[in-house]
């Protein structure tokens, strides 16, 4: 809710009650389904929209007046023009004055901002003095303001851009916001396109937790599954195998019910805290050693069960190769039983070696990193015994295997 800053009582009751008939109005206009083909370029044709907020929550409660020199003009998107049709923001201690016909181009919040009544004399928006408080930040705004003003040509190019992630986000998030769905669109396909594009590395491999956390949430929030998949799969990597700040990515992934980054990062969590006690660690003892230093009964009872679980499931993927399905009458193997023999044998030699044995028991997924490592050189030099078509199938099950215990950790941890 917006707080009046009014002298006059009889004045502040007009305007409240002149907001609460303006309501409804945005209350009609409520989620439509959207054709699966979304746009390349923003759509000047009006579309059905959607709002998270109301109205009244998307301006900031806040005094019109401030201190002297403390308000600028923002630079690009000052037009100081005295043509009719034009609109003052205040974001932060910026001053926006823009063409509304560029904001109101499709149904969106604005359009009942713009309806506002009288601030004393003023009508709000029309002047410095009156302008309408927003609560976003200056530069979020101002790349709202880039994609509203922006030609096809520049639109298309940004679309290629990767270090254009953090301004593709600030418009995804703002057109959210202000239910702008065409540009909505736009930017979440070009975040999907950038992160998913075979031709550009993409930047969810490089880029900050807090930017991959970004990603992840307006992802979630404007139910855009591709990139959540996509988005999920990167970050899965680079919280297994780097020093990848988890904590922004597990908020998000606690908030919207991501229960497969929840359940990665825990495990992620307790390979840590077993490694510094590995040597002194004994899946038969009462408890591993590790768990001393926590003090939380019950935290400590769960991170046990979970730690014997892992080292339980590690002894079922020793003992157990993956099978490669590739029937002798389709692969052509002349000797199909010999090749499924060879393959265990490797299992079994690669599970047993030291250098598979130094990862820490409950590490599954570091062990299993460790043997595809050796595996592929144990298949290189048994080619005279495994076919090539097997060699290929049997270290393509390695993969599936890994990618089957990364989807059954959920049921190691209470999320």
């Amino acid at each position: 809710m917006v707080n009046l800053y009014l002298f006059k009582s009889a004045k502040k009751l007009h305007i409240l009650s002149a907001l609460l008939i303006k309501i409804p109005k945005r209350a009609l206009r409520t989620l439509h389904s959207r054709s699966p083909a979304l746009p390349i370029i923003p759509s000047l044709v009006t579309q059905p929209t959607k709002c998270n907020f109301p109205v009244l929550d998307l301006v900031q409660a806040a005094e019109h007046d401030a201190p002297p020199g403390s308000i600028t003009r923002d630079v690009n998107y000052y037009k100081d023009s005295r043509e009719c049709g034009m609109c003052v923001f205040r974001v932060e201690n910026t001053l926006f004055k823009v063409h509304k016909c560029y904001i109101v181009r499709e149904p969106c919040a604005f359009e009942d901002m713009f309806s506002f009544p009288y601030v004393g004399e003023r009508v709000e928006g029309q002047c410095d003095e009156a302008a309408i408080p927003l609560s976003d930040t200056a530069e979020q705004f101002r790349d709202l303001l880039w994609a509203l003003y922006a030609s096809p040509a520049q639109l298309l190019a940004l679309r290629n851009e990767p270090p254009a992630v953090q301004r593709l986000l600030n418009i995804a998030l703002l057109a959210n916001k202000y239910c702008i769905a065409s540009y909505e669109a736009w930017s979440l396909d070009c975040l999907t396109h950038l992160a998913q594009s075979p031709s550009t590395r993409s930047f969810l491999r490089s880029e900050s937790s807090k930017i991959c956390s970004q990603v992840l949430e307006i992802s979630a929030l404007c139910g855009r599954q591709a990139l959540i998949d996509v988005s999920t799969r990167h970050l899965i990597n680079r919280i297994l195998w780097s020093d990848f700040d988890r904590q922004p990515i597990y908020r998000v992934a606690k908030s919207w019910g991501l229960t497969e980054l929840q359940s990665v990062i825990f495990y992620r969590d307790l390979v840590e805290l077993a490694r510094p006690g590995a040597a002194q660690s004994n899946a038969k003892e009462s408890e591993p050693a590790f768990l001393a230093n926590i003090s939380d009964e019950r935290q400590r009872s769960h991170l046990n069960s979970a730690y014997r679980s892992l080292v339980a499931l590690w002894e079922r993927v020793r003992r157990t190769p993956p099978a490669f399905l590739f029937p002798s009458d389709e692969c052509g193997c002349p000797s199909h039983a010999n090749c499924v023999e060879t393959w265990g044998r490797l299992w079994s030699n690669a599970a047993a070696s030291p250098q598979t044995l130094q990862v820490e028991s409950s590490n599954v997924l570091g062990r299993l990193k460790e043997m595809m490592i050796q595996l592929h050189k144990m298949v290189m030099e048994e080619n005279d015994v495994m076919c090539m078509d097997c060699s290929m199938a049997a270290l393509e099950s390695i993969t599936s295997t890994k990618d089957g215990i990364i989807l059954g950790l959920s049921k190691y941890f209470k999320l």
